[in-house]
């Protein structure tokens, strides 16, 4: 993987250089990625946010906003 790393309790979530992570889900109708950051990287407990949300649906090969 270039520019992140998977966590062994997690693997759904990939953190990536800058203190972000990307968290998917997965079902039969649809893959749903929320894109998370973090406020301020040097501040232990610092408030993340959702940066991004997207869906990939059957049939539907794209990257659309959620």
């Amino acid at each position: 993987m270039v520019g992140g790393e998977v966590h062994a309790g997690a693997p759904q979530r990939v953190m990536a250089d800058g203190g972000g992570c990307a968290r998917t889900r997965i079902t039969r109708d649809e893959m749903k990625i929320g894109f998370r950051s973090l406020s301020r990287v040097t501040e232990p407990h610092a408030p993340a946010r959702t940066s991004g949300s997207f869906v990939i649906e059957p049939g539907h090969p794209t990257l659309d906003p959620a």
